[in-house]
């Protein structure tokens, strides 16, 4: 593990007058815009851009990989969490399925990365035949072993944010290594194969959202001839 920095210049200590969230003149450049139009998006981006920072930090300058592992670990699952989250409520969209309570339950409260994934596979398949896409039997296999890989590390989404679970065991009791190149690669491979179908949905979803819009246009036109007879 890398060594404390020593004399290092230390921050002033925090004063009850700080005020921690506001924009900000001392640097324009940082202030960032939270809840516009595409937070979603935002989010799952935002995870994703925030692990791959740290691989190339560590990869670029060959340090802190004992320290940044942890973050960079969990932004990963979590991107991936956010994507199968967001491709499994808009797949039930584009599928004319109705989100049941076991779909909102995935989607609101678990964090299982299994079970998401297998509600979202048979969807994959229907809105893909409905649109002449097939996925490859290949492609579909990488995805679930790269989930269930992630699921046998990290099941619940806590080991990579607190050393020890609830009862006080290590989180992590037989990973001892964990090289973030590698693990950086992968992961990069399995969130571009998630964006790329994440960005065909939303093409679909755009088409069958204007295809709604007209066929309510067109019935109330119709209601409104109807009504002047």
């Amino acid at each position: 593990m890398n060594e404390p920095e020593e004399d290092r210049e230390l921050s002033p200590p925090p004063r009850k007058g700080d005020v921690l969230i506001r924009p900000g003149d001392e640097f324009p450049l940082a202030n960032a815009c939270l809840n516009f139009g595409f937070s979603e998006y935002a989010y799952r981006q935002g995870y994703w851009r925030a692990a791959k920072l740290l691989a190339e930090h560590v990869c670029n300058m060959g340090r802190d990989q004992d320290l940044l592992v942890y973050p960079l670990v969990h932004n990963y699952r979590h991107h991936v969490e956010l994507t199968l989250k967001h491709l499994l409520a808009l797949g039930s969209y584009l599928s004319n399925r109705e989100i049941t309570p076991q779909i909102r339950g995935l989607l609101w409260r678990s964090h299982s990365l299994t079970q998401l994934w297998g509600a979202l596979k048979p969807i994959l398949f229907e809105v893909g035949a409905a649109v002449g896409w097939k996925p490859e039997k290949a492609d579909i296999e990488g995805v679930e072993s790269y989930v269930q890989q992630l699921s046998a590390a990290d099941g619940g989404s806590y080991s990579f944010r607190y050393a020890t679970d609830t009862n006080g065991n290590p989180s992590l009791p037989r990973m001892t290594h964990l090289n973030i190149y590698v693990f950086a690669s992968h992961m990069e491979q399995l969130a571009e194969y998630l964006d790329t179908i994440a960005f065909g949905f939303s093409m679909e979803e755009d088409l069958k959202q204007e295809y709604e819009g007209y066929q309510a246009e067109m019935q109330a036109d119709f209601e409104a001839e109807m009504g002047s007879f």
